[in-house]
């Protein structure tokens, strides 16, 4: 087992890796964490290029990207008394705590 001060350095140092990764941090608590993670956009600028230059057969390529592109999603990290840190479903989880 690891110390309450230990604990909370791992954690904080999984939050400073998902921020750099350009995620957004919404809820800190002593031992876990909300996290937004983003998925990374879809460069609609390259995609209109490429239609032109291909006279429009890009745009099914383009059409597909754009429906499918991921959408946020709001995960916890959390670390237990042994220094692991686990990602759980906090939306999940918010949803069991409140029945």
């Amino acid at each position: 087992m690891i110390t309450d001060v230990e604990r909370r350095q791992i954690l904080h140092n999984a939050l400073m890796l998902e921020a750099s990764q350009g995620n957004r941090v919404t809820w800190v608590g002593v031992y876990q964490a909300h996290v937004w993670r983003m998925p990374a956009a879809t460069n609609h600028l390259l995609h209109g290029v490429l239609s032109l230059l291909t006279f429009g057969l890009r745009l099914l390529v383009w059409a597909l990207v754009a429906l499918t592109e991921a959408k946020p999603q709001l995960v916890g990290i959390a670390v237990n008394e042994y220094g692991q840190i686990y990602v759980f479903n906090a939306l999940e989880a918010r949803r069991l705590a409140q029945q």
